[in-house]
C-alpha cells in the first residue's frame, strides 16, 4: 500500500505544481487500479485517505481536494467524511471549503 502511496501523492503534488485539478479516472491508474470496478474506487479512496491524513499531519492543505469526479466537477463525498474526520472541515458549506483547499494546496506546492 505504500508504494500506492508514495505514487498517488507524486502524482498529485505534480498536478498542483502545474496548478491543475485531476480526476478519479486518472488518479486510480497511476497505481493499476481500474476505477470502473468497485475494488478499485474503494482502494483509490483508501490511498487518498492515506496521503490526506499524512499531508495534514506535516501542516499542509489536503492534496486530494485535486480530485474530481468529471460530471460533477467536485470531489466525491469520501474527501468531505475526510475532512470532516481530520478536524479540517467544520461547517457545511462543502463547496466553499473544497475551493479554499484547492488554492490552498495550488499556493503552497508552488512553493515547495
Amino acid at each position: 500500500m505504500e508504494e500506492k502511496i508514495s505514487a498517488v501523492r507524486a502524482f498529485l503534488v505534480q498536478t498542483a505544481r502545474l496548478r491543475g485539478l485531476t480526476n478519479y479516472t486518472a488518479a486510480g491508474p497511476v497505481v493499476g487500479l481500474d476505477m470502473a470496478s468497485e475494488v478499485g474506487r474503494i482502494l483509490i479512496a483508501q490511498v487518498l485517505d492515506a496521503i490526506n491524513t499524512e499531508e495534514v499531519n506535516e501542516g499542509r492543505p489536503m492534496i486530494s481536494s485535486l480530485v474530481i469526479y468529471q460530471k460533477e466537477g467536485r470531489p466525491g463525498p469520501g474527501f468531505f467524511t475526510c475532512a470532516r474526520g481530520l478536524g479540517r472541515l467544520k461547517g457545511k458549506d462543502e463547496d466553499g471549503f473544497w475551493v479554499k483547499e484547492v488554492l490552498a494546496v495550488h499556493t503552497w506546492w508552488a512553493a515547495h
